[in-house]
């Protein structure tokens, strides 16, 4: 019986890959057809004196392609808050696109520790049940245990899965009582939130970073405000290159209750142009006083050409009307990804202006391509210029700068408003970030003024 049972078994698998002509997808991925770790595909040369490798896995869990290694390339989904303020439980991503993500990865560090021990933080996913998708910080946990924020500060942190990938239980409702690798795996419209403990006395500058597969196929950047009534027009990112939006998805925690219409959009903003005073991405807005906890999709403008941005091209989040009691508020756009690329995206929502800190976590090395900053407001003489920082290096301290501007200090925010300034690259030894390096900000010199609305985006390459 014992035997039959694997005779059956691998019947089953080698079938698998042609159920999917008849058989719905969700039977067959609970077929276990996945290749042996270490085995190697190869063929014959004309002479058939040799055998070449295609594809395979070494037992190091690396993908061979050839005779090449190849390290898969991973969507980035991070966030940073800086304020001791903002550090609530709160959504922080929901997945808009039509197609399953999962989560391979995640990293989390701090600019300075809480002072109370305890204090931690730990990442939830959330999905729909009845219609309605369960309260931030209600759902399952992504990770085994919680990163501590009373530990040494500027030092990474990594999590561990709550669950192993598995073909087989992938689709598992996270909401069950057993929902397996569904815990990892985000469903259409499933979002994540960041849920904190413990006295945060002290506390500031959070930032986690999920890592996500697939990989270059989207670019994602979101937009967050928890607070009651803290919602702004703000600038999300600078395209850096021609980018299509593809999806977009907002949910909220506490609906707006102001008398007036309370929306939000989303603007292209050219060069030049204020944040949300652009051509509008969508065909209608989107009433932000509608049913709380519900997933809502964005209606993307049926023009083609207004989904497209040029490389000088903002995109800007949109407020109208008075957003009286609306809290919890997360909009998730995704762009077309780039193979072999990955864009970061600092905004000034949940950041405090003229502070050192960092905002990305490197899950592997990359090159920095290119950068660029803007800002709605000027300061008098204020320079801040994007840093990598390795180990337990600081911003601030052992930070090195990534541009030549302003004598290697980085961008003068007493220039032209909202125009993306793009930076004059270091010398390239400098440009690489390996793993477990992070991204960050620092204030170099001059007065910070009035300075506000501060974006900045680079575009980095997977080494």
């Amino acid at each position: 019986m014992a035997l039959q049972k694997i005779i059956n078994n691998v019947w089953a698998a080698l079938q698998a890959p042609f159920l999917w002509r008849s058989t719905p997808s969700g039977q067959v991925d609970q077929i276990d057809q996945s290749i042996g770790n270490g085995y190697q595909y190869s063929w014959w040369d004309s002479t058939f004196a040799n055998e070449n490798p295609i594809i395979g896995l070494d037992t190091d869990n690396q993908i061979r392609l050839g005779e090449a290694v190849q390290n898969p390339v991973r969507e980035s989904v991070t966030v940073h808050i800086y304020p001791n303020a903002k550090l609530v439980t709160q959504t922080i991503f929901t997945n808009p696109t039509p197609k399953s993500l999962t989560i391979s990865g995640i990293s989390a560090v701090f600019t300075t520790a809480g002072s109370v021990a305890g204090a931690t933080c730990n990442i939830t996913h959330e999905t729909a049940v009845g219609g309605v998708q369960q309260a931030a910080g209600t759902g399952k946990t992504v990770q085994t245990g919680t990163f501590d924020l009373h530990a040494t500060a500027a030092t990474v942190q990594n999590g561990v899965r709550a669950a192993n990938y598995l073909r087989a239980s992938r689709a598992t409702n996270v909401a069950s009582n057993n929902p397996g690798t569904g815990v990892i795996v985000l469903q259409p419209g499933d979002s994540l939130s960041i849920v904190f403990a413990g006295t945060l006395t002290t506390l500031v500058g959070v930032t986690v970073t999920l890592y996500m597969f697939p990989g270059s196929k989207y670019h994602f950047v979101s937009y967050v405000a928890a607070g009651a009534a803290t919602q702004a027009t703000t600038s999300l990112l600078t395209s850096m290159r021609p980018r299509t939006l593809l999806y977009g998805a907002a949910l909220w925690g506490v609906k707006g209750s102001d008398a007036g219409a309370v929306t939000l959009d989303i603007t292209k903003d050219a060069s030049g142009t204020a944040p949300g005073a652009g051509t509008s991405m969508l065909s209608a807005t989107t009433s932000l006083k509608g049913t709380a906890n519900t997933y809502t999709q964005l209606a993307l403008s049926a023009t083609a050409a207004n989904l497209v941005t040029a490389s000088t091209d903002s995109v800007a989040f949109k407020l109208t009307g008075t957003p009286t009691a609306l809290a919890g508020l997360c909009v998730t756009l995704a762009f077309a990804g780039n193979p072999g690329e990955v864009q970061i995206d600092y905004n000034a929502q949940n950041s405090t202006v003229g502070t050192d800190e960092e905002f990305w976590i490197a899950d592997r090395d990359y090159e920095v391509l290119d950068f660029a900053a803007k800002w709605s407001t000027v300061s008098t003489a204020r320079i801040i210029g994007l840093t990598s920082e390795t180990g337990t290096n600081t911003p601030a301290s052992g930070g090195v700068v990534l541009q030549t501007d302003n004598t290697n200090a980085g961008f003068l925010t007493s220039g032209t408003v909202n125009i993306p300034v793009f930076a004059t690259l270091a010398a390239k030894n400098k440009l690489y970030v390996r793993q477990g390096d992070r991204l960050g900000l620092k204030n170099d010199s001059g007065t910070l003024a009035s300075l506000a609305g501060f974006q900045l985006s680079a575009r980095l390459r997977a080494m």
